[in-house]
């Protein structure tokens, strides 16, 4: 059964009103035919049933697993999307059910299992197999490739989505064994042709006829679905979305039709059954047999989708935008109270003061953690559930984001001797940002601000802090010296009338220190910049010699009679669809441009439209530009995908044997390996263009990118003829969001879209974003033309500060205690499991031949309050019981393997880590 958490239904509203049901009722079926199988897949709902079973039940489940009758695939929270997740949270929410999984049962799955998540992804294969998965099963790739694969037998292979890493010249890159076995189903995943009755709640009227017939059709398919393969085991799934409410009849229709051909076919074909690991040791059993091996597949990956030739899934990549924005920030909010709450540990050692209520915080985590879980689901980020569905997962979202955002404050209060209160928030993108922290002045007039740094390396970063008005100027920790700050009441104030104004300012973070103090001071006059209408709209730019313009444009989505199919421009544009008539967007006009100037600000140009407003900042010293887009939800026109348009003057042609020259250009996945990208052109086979708009726009989690290159022809190799005399203009972005080039020079980013119809996808409604409708909503770009400034973006975009008004001015934690143990400059991500235990994830998400630039991160762990280090498996399932276990039987990467796990009793430990490579450890503090 395919169970989505959340869709159609909430996911409560799943769980109470099929999921509960379906699992009571297989457990009870299994029980009737020692023959039947039964797999599951999301944990999430699995977790919230076992739990209110009786011991008898749990026994049996325990027993039917040792039997290898009932079996979990993937055994993630959720099937997670492959376009719109960052590879954190993809990890995170895997490593929440399997750490389930192995604490319950001592279980754990070897076979991944995304069967209905829209394209697949480089990314999510290489996190596959770092944690341990063997093989890896998937439906939905572009339909023009399925077909070619079932004729040509490779629908199976060994795909190596990092493979160009390992083969360019002179390279130190270890993780080039990330090869995974790969199998692409021949049809969908639910019951093929008439077979679907198979799943209905009632037994089939078998007569003879009936049972000739339906034998006689799946014995013609199994012939059909052989010519796909190498070997002659085939595998079809007897299942789909929530079915099995009434297994009985279920099992019993598929027995007779088992034993029926079974019976008469049984000379040549035999039916049992089974599940994805004995079919996969069954595979490699045979093909050892036969002397046969599977073809390899490098690098690419299986964006976009398209179910037929005219309907290209990548409308979805930018879909419910807010939601989409509220899942990162979340992400944001996770990481920074957890490296509070790692501080706060640290210190309470130092000074042998227990946390008082310290399961309090860490439920609150926790609960935080599985949330976020559940919304990387592939029907919640992706964008794709019903509205009032929507709704619940943003609903769910804020309200553990609050809950956490008051405790961080609480533990941070617990601190404090005397009177007085402490509020806080994570700074960020989104709609509800930190106005009312900034807003409670003492009687002599300041606001006292704390920023924790959720980082354990030196930071400059941008602030921003709404205001009332701009009656307000910016002190150091000790009310003395003022810092240079800017007020800018936005042209488009009106997006937020109670604060219309917004304090800027450059703050600079030590990784020595975890706060940073600063105070708001009321003036008697305003200070807010004054902008200038400028007589002569422009909108050029240039970085490092790269001209380039930015604009607002529109694609207008399809919306005439919404059940055509074929043809170009003729399927309904939807929440998963794009489809438009017009090759080119629309271009509005800009109605007026001002100009303002500042300390901090070198200048914010901003260019109204009839339906949004576009600002455009440099500040000084930063070789970016910030673009914030604001679109005006009272003049919102429905059926309109929204672009942020950039045209620059590079050439980022590619000239293949045989064809035009075609523009290249390079989207991340999700937020690691930039994959390459060429219009109308397809790497692993012959691309015949159908769709020329929407088969162009592709998933961007973080940055779309192109370059002129010196060397124009094209080679296979992504990283060949690669040059750092390569001019190159890259836009990064802060949430999910599809991307596509139509000619050379330019860049589109999908900022918001919704549309008149049904896609006919599922859904049964046509796209509208209710939340993001209510209010002014705004998204922000950065607009770089050096790989250099890379990480300080990313740093922007996923790690936001923690702000705290400390009404009392209590002294916060000053040094950190977390960079006393660790120096590193890889990416750090903390995981507190209880109070003297952590796992500390160090990222190397460096692309290094993108960027022309070998480089690894470094780490060293300090024996200052630390009891035990030892890198563990990277799913962390192995701490439920704290023991050291065999990692061959994970089958991670050899020389991991071979080393087995380690007690690190060194005064330091120290190592480093490869580009889009990580390691986990298991830190227990001492006591």
């Amino acid at each position: 059964t395919h169970d989505d958490m959340g869709w159609i239904l909430t996911v409560q509203e799943y769980y109470d009103q099929r999921v509960k049901n379906i699992l009571d009722s297989m457990m009870i079926n299994l029980s009737k035919n020692e023959d039947r199988t039964f797999i599951y897949v999301e944990i999430g709902f699995f977790q919230m049933w076992f739990p209110t079973q009786t011991e008898q039940v749990q026994s049996t489940v325990r027993q039917w697993l040792k039997e290898r009758r009932f079996e979990f695939t993937m055994g993630g929270f959720t099937m997670h999307d492959e376009s719109s997740t960052h590879y954190q949270h993809s990890i995170d929410q895997i490593r929440i059910g399997l750490q389930y999984l192995w604490k319950e049962f001592q279980y754990r799955p070897k076979t991944a299992w995304f069967i209905d998540p829209f394209g697949h992804s480089a990314s999510n294969a290489f996190v596959l197999k770092e944690m341990g998965f063997e093989q890896v099963v998937f439906v939905r790739i572009e339909d023009k490739e399925k077909v070619i694969r079932r004729e040509n037998q490779t629908l199976e292979f060994n795909w190596t989505p990092y493979k160009d890493l390992a083969t360019v010249e002179n390279t130190s890159y270890a993780p080039s064994n990330t090869t995974i076995f790969t199998h692409v189903t021949y049809e969908y995943y639910c019951p093929f042709g008439s077979f679907k009755d198979l799943n209905s709640e009632s037994e089939l009227n078998w007569d003879s006829w009936t049972i000739s017939s339906k034998a006689s059709e799946f014995v013609q398919h199994v012939r059909e679905q052989s010519n796909g393969y190498l070997h002659s085991q085939l595998i079809f799934w007897f299942g789909c979305d929530f079915t099995h409410q009434k297994p009985e009849a279920n099992y019993k229709n598929m027995e007779v039709l088992i034993n029926y051909i079974n019976n008469i076919y049984g000379h040549d074909i035999e039916l049992q059954y089974s599940t994805p690991s004995k079919y996969f040791e069954a595979v490699a059993e045979e093909m050892k047999q036969i002397g046969k091996t599977f073809p390899d597949y490098y690098n690419n990956d299986f964006f976009p989708y398209a179910d037929n030739d005219y309907a290209y899934w990548t409308g979805y990549f930018t879909s419910r935008p807010n939601l989409k924005g509220k899942v990162r920030e979340t992400g944001a909010t996770l990481e920074t109270a957890s490296y509070l709450m790692t501080e706060s540990m640290l210190l309470s050692k130092v000074e042998k003061k227990p946390i008082q209520d310290f399961s309090v915080y860490l439920d609150k985590l926790l609960f935080l953690r599985k949330n976020l879980a559940i919304c990387q689901h592939h029907d919640a980020v992706a964008g794709t559930a019903k509205d009032y569905v929507s709704l619940d997962y943003e609903s769910m979202l804020d309200s553990s984001r609050q809950q956490v955002t008051d405790s961080m404050a609480s533990l941070i209060e617990s601190k404090k001797e005397g009177e007085g209160s402490i509020s806080a928030c994570v700074s960020g993108f989104s709609n509800t940002e930190c106005e009312e922290i900034v807003s409670d002045f003492d009687e002599e007039g300041f606001a006292v601000i704390d920023i924790f740094n959720n980082r354990i390396n030196n930071i400059n970063y941008v602030m921003k802090l709404n205001l009332k008005d701009s009656k307000v100027d910016l002190y150091d920790k000790l009310k003395k010296t003022r810092i240079n700050s800017d007020v800018v009441c936005q042209p488009s104030n009106e997006a937020n009338p109670k604060f219309p104004c917004q304090l800027i300012f450059l703050i600079e973070f030590s990784k020595e220190k975890t706060f940073t103090r600063v105070h708001l001071k009321k003036t008697e006059s305003a200070r807010e910049l004054i902008f200038e209408e400028q007589t002569t709209i422009d909108n050029q730019y240039t970085l490092n010699k790269v001209n380039f313009t930015v604009q607002h444009t529109e694609y207008e989505g399809y919306t005439g009679w919404p059940c055509e199919t074929k043809g170009f421009g003729k399927n309904a544009d939807g929440a998963y669809i794009f489809t438009t008539k017009t090759f080119r967007p629309e271009e509005p006009q800009i109605q007026s441009m001002k100009v303002a100037k500042g300390t901090v600000l070198e200048y914010q140009k901003s260019y109204q439209y009839e339906k949004s407003y576009l600002h455009i900042r440099k500040y000084q010293g930063i070789e970016f530009l910030e673009v914030e887009t604001v679109i005006n939800p009272t003049k919102r026109k429905l059926g309109i995908n929204r672009l942020l348009h950039v045209k620059s003057s590079l050439d980022n042609t590619v000239q293949i044997e045989g064809k035009e020259a075609l523009p290249e250009f390079w989207t991340d996945s999700n937020a690691l390996k930039m994959m390459r990208r060429i219009k109308d052109f397809r790497k692993s086979f012959d691309y015949k263009v159908t769709e020329p708009v929407a088969s162009n726009f592709y998933p961007m989690n973080f940055a779309i990118s192109i370059r002129d290159r010196l060397t124009k022809e094209y080679n296979e190799n992504d990283y060949m003829n690669l040059s750092t005399q390569d001019s190159s203009l890259t836009v990064y972005n802060e949430r999910p969001q599809s991307s596509g080039v139509m000619d050379k020079g330019e860049m589109m980013i999908m900022v918001q879209r919704d549309s008149k119809h049904d896609d006919h996808r599922g859904v049964g409604e046509p796209l509208f974003e209710s939340s993001s409708n209510k209010v002014f909503f705004k998204v922000f770009h950065y607009i770089s033309a050096s790989f250099k400034h890379e990480p300080a973006i990313y740093d922007i975009v996923n790690f936001r500060p923690l702000i705290f008004n400390n009404k009392s001015a209590i002294s916060p934690i000053e040094d950190s205690e977390l960079s006393k143990i660790l120096n590193t400059d890889c990416l750090t991500n903390i995981q507190v499991l209880e109070s003297s235990k952590l796992f500390i994830q160090l990222f190397n998400r460096n692309d290094p031949y993108f960027q022309n630039s070998l480089s690894v991160c470094a780490f060293s762990f300090k024996e200052t309050n630390v009891a035990q280090v030892k890198e563990v498996s990277k799913t962390g399932n192995d701490y439920a019981q704290f023991q050291e276990m065999n990692l061959l039987s994970y089958n991670l990467r050899k020389e991991t393997a071979n080393s087995g796990l380690k007690l690190l009793e060194r005064s330091a430990v120290e190592g480093s880590i490869d580009a889009q490579d990580f390691k986990l450890f298991l830190v227990t503090l001492n006591d």
